[in-house]
């Protein structure tokens, strides 16, 4: 696995758009270089932490038993 952007829990999940040659997104890391830019999928900073758990803006996903009850009303 590459060290890039993409694979980054800062790589914003929710703040992107398409860029000139491909899709950007906002980086979140307060300690890089490119903190609040917009940076492609395959660049590389060193304050790069892998996404095991996902982006730290990706929305929470829903919790099951809340899915249960609502159904059940």
């Amino acid at each position: 696995m590459a060290n890039t952007c993409e694979t980054c829990r800062f790589w914003s999940d929710r703040i992107a758009h398409a860029g000139d040659t491909e899709m950007e997104a906002m980086c979140l890391n307060e300690d890089s270089p490119f903190y609040s830019t917009f940076v492609t999928e395959n660049s590389w900073c060193p304050k790069w932490d892998y996404n095991a758990w996902g982006a730290i803006d990706e929305l929470e996903p829903p919790d099951p038993e809340e899915e249960d009850q609502e159904q059940t009303r």
